[in-house]
């Protein structure tokens, strides 16, 4: 992890992230909620299992702003959350080893609970052709 500044008060804080799932799902919902929470970004993961990546700024209107890189992370302090954002897929062979360092990053700051948000295929969707909530909860501890 690379701060951009003095590291936030992780400690007890919600991580959310995202998984590299179907349509980009959960990558679409962290960029939502950084944008709709104007979360700041606080730094970037960097490891070399991330594919690099750079591109101009994901949250502006007018195409200028800061560089975006291939993993950031955001903190939106009044809800004491924590937003870590992929843009570059794992490289292929190293995705056990980044989920290592991933894992030890979280406990080393702390973090109280970890969300990870992905998407499925519907065809995996228990019953009918989306009967119900129209939302499934996969828990795994």
């Amino acid at each position: 992890f690379l701060p951009c500044g003095p590291l936030p008060p992780w400690e007890g804080a919600t991580l959310v992230m995202p998984a590299l799932s179907i349509g980009n799902v959960g990558q679409l919902a962290v960029d939502l909620l950084v944008s709709c929470r104007s979360a700041k970004r606080v730094g970037f993961l960097e490891d070399d299992a991330i594919v690099p990546t750079i591109g101009n700024d994901a949250f502006s209107s007018q195409g200028t702003g800061v560089l975006t890189t291939s993993a950031e992370v955001f903190w939106d302090a009044p809800r004491r959350l924590a937003l870590l954002q992929f843009r570059a897929p794992v490289v292929k062979g190293h995705f056990a080893s980044f989920a290592s360092r991933v894992v030890a990053w979280v406990n080393e700051m702390k973090f109280s609970e970890v969300v990870l948000l992905a998407s499925c295929d519907t065809r995996f969707r228990p019953g009918a052709i989306m009967p119900g909530q129209g939302r499934i909860v996969f828990d795994s501890y």
